[in-house]
């Protein structure tokens, strides 16, 4: 998930309400279908839910997760706010409709509607991980959200939506070093999003000038998403960095061979070497007389 998508938080918190309710087997069915990505079927449990007078509340809220995953933002935010009313001492109620209006960038009425949730259930992990996002993206203090997201930690170690919150955090607060290592546990739990954590902790190690940190990341980064053509180019740059120059016009050149890579790779600089070239043999006469140079003082 991205620092502005709260798609994650929003399902695992739908599935936990499902579960924890436990009154009506359809809930948990429900919830199965939904995280198999048969929101149709789903749907059609919550429909009879939502129709019954005694399941009403939990029927519309899950049509309301339904809509949310189904890009209906008016919907989810309409079923999700009655499903609330209906429940107000659900603090799962509230959680999923906060996502929801974080999802629509209502992010003051989100804030309020954690605080509540929050005043229901202290301990609810989800709603923490939530409300420090959304602090994040009003531009709160920034020790408040440390202590939020941390708590939402202690409560849950390992939460991926507060780690991702929490590297985000560190970045604006210039802590790349911690960044790093927080991105790191987040690429360690083999997400969809693996390459993208993997690519942000190098970069991070790149800020404060740790390359040698940075170009194992990034090979860990290309073999889980070989055909990102502008990661192949940014692990080139730093193998180049490192006097890798070989490794980097490998890499340059595998770079350029994929779909939106750019023919200009094939000849662009290699790392730190004081020039660029124009075609094949400029680069590897340049590799020769870097070749040349090195028996020449080994010589002497």
């Amino acid at each position: 998930m991205t620092q502005n998508d709260n798609e994650y938080s929003a399902k695992a918190a739908g599935t936990d309400a499902a579960q924890a309710e436990g009154r009506d087997p359809r809930l948990v069915k429900a919830g199965e279908l939904m995280n198999q990505g048969d929101i149709d079927g789903a749907r059609k449990l919550w429909r009879e839910m939502a129709e019954a007078e005694d399941t009403r509340a939990e029927g519309l809220h899950g049509l309301g997760l339904a809509d949310l995953a189904a890009g209906n933002l008016d919907g989810a935010l309409e079923r999700l706010e009655e499903a609330a009313a209906l429940k107000p001492e659900s603090a799962a109620f509230l959680n999923n409709l906060a996502a929801a209006q974080m999802r629509g960038k209502l992010l003051y009425p989100a804030k309020n509607t954690l605080s509540r949730a929050l005043e229901l259930d202290r301990n609810y992990a989800e709603a923490w991980a939530n409300l420090g996002f959304v602090m994040l993206s009003l531009g709160d203090d920034f020790g408040e959200i440390d202590l939020i997201l941390n708590r939402a930690l202690s409560l849950r170690p390992g939460h991926l939506g507060a780690l991702e919150h929490l590297a985000e955090l560190r970045r604006r607060q210039n802590r790349h070093q911690e960044r790093a290592i927080i991105l790191k546990a987040l690429a360690e739990a083999k997400t969809p999003r693996t390459a993208l954590f993997l690519r942000q902790a190098a970069e991070s190690c790149l800020t404060f000038g740790d390359f040698a940190a940075a170009e194992p990341l990034l090979a860990q980064a290309v073999s889980v998403d070989a055909n990102n053509a502008d990661l192949a180019r940014l692990h080139a740059e730093v193998l180049g960095a490192l006097g890798r120059t070989a490794a980097a016009k490998d890499e340059l050149r595998r770079g350029a061979s994929l779909t939106s890579g750019q023919e200009s790779w094939r000849w662009a600089h290699l790392g730190f070497a004081p020039r660029c070239f124009e075609n094949a043999e400029g680069v590897d006469g340049y590799r020769q007389w870097l070749s040349d140079q090195l028996e020449e003082a080994a010589a002497e």
